[in-house]
């Protein structure tokens, strides 16, 4: 993009819109704003992007925690959920073992 801003502001200016009596100096020192105002734009581009990366990836771990604990919590429910039904009736307990191989 730099280039192509450059490029497009050099050929505005080389079709005399910036005519004086220092031409040349005010070309070249028009040029060099346009580098410097893009080169702090592009770092502020580039700094926004990866905070809101570095945002989105703290997200996803805390989500991932989030699901490690549920499942660790439900899976502990499902257990003793299980062992109650298997000390109670564990003729129930075996044919549901039956029915989920199957």
């Amino acid at each position: 993009w730099q280039l192509l801003i450059t490029y497009f502001v050099s050929y505005i200016m080389s079709t005399g819109a910036f005519d004086s009596e220092g031409g040349l100096l005010t070309i070249g020192t028009v040029l060099v704003f346009v580098n410097l105002i893009i080169i702090v734009v592009g770092v502020a581009m580039g700094t926004i992007r990866n905070q809101q990366r570095r945002s989105n990836e703290d997200t996803i771990s805390k989500l991932r925690q989030q699901l490690g604990v549920e499942k660790r919590n439900d899976k502990d429910k499902f257990d003793e959920v299980w062992n109650a039904m298997a000390t109670a009736e564990p003729e129930a307990a075996k044919r549901a073992l039956e029915y989920a191989a199957e």
